[in-house]
């Protein structure tokens, strides 16, 4: 049953996308102030999908806690079971974004004194702080800073996910200090 859970939020999270792509030709919750998250959680209710497929209340609870915080910059409070729900749906689709290549343009530019202070207190990045296309690329390398689950540091480790991000900030004055911090935190986890 928990393994249910598990690939339910894997396949339902990013559901709300479709509405979002529809309606704004863009898939930035940011940019288009448009939560695909919880817009998600809408259309499963919308479509009685939890009542069709006999979801007992505390799992609709569950699921609908893990989607609608998977996007958050922090997860709220919430039981044991739906904290490490939304935990494990984070972490993979962060490990998802970082596999991925990174669409920005050049120029580069420089990371901005405010993103690079949330590097040093080991921090996610807010979309709000960012400045250049640096920045952007390294607000994905921080999400590294909210993983949970031990298997996605391992990941990490065994894979280059980040070295396509790294290679990114090459030309930055902060690019040898970043990459130390973020291979020291990445070690010890």
């Amino acid at each position: 049953k928990k393994k249910d859970l598990y690939l339910t939020v894997a396949i339902f999270h990013d559901l709300g996308r479709f509405r979002q792509k529809e309606k704004y030709q863009a898939y930035n919750d940011y940019q288009t102030k448009f939560d695909h998250a919880e817009e998600s959680v809408f259309v499963l209710k919308e479509n009685n999908w939890f009542l069709k497929n006999h979801v007992s209340l505390k799992e609709e609870q569950m699921l609908c806690f893990a989607i609608s915080s998977h996007n958050k910059y922090q997860v709220e409070p919430g039981s044991k079971e739906e904290v490490e729900l939304a935990g494990a749906l984070r972490d993979a689709d962060k490990l998802a974004v970082l596999k991925r290549p990174c669409y920005i343009s050049n120029p580069i530019g420089e990371v901005s004194d405010e993103v690079y202070e949330m590097i040093l207190q080991h921090k996610l990045v807010p979309h709000a702080l960012i400045k250049t296309n640096a920045d952007y690329a390294l607000t994905e390398i921080a999400y590294i800073f909210d993983l949970v689950l031990p298997r996605s540091f391992e990941i990490l480790r065994e894979d280059n996910h980040l070295d396509l991000r790294f290679d990114l900030l090459k030309g930055s004055k902060r690019y040898e200090d970043i990459k130390c911090i973020i291979n020291d935190y990445l070690s010890s986890h």
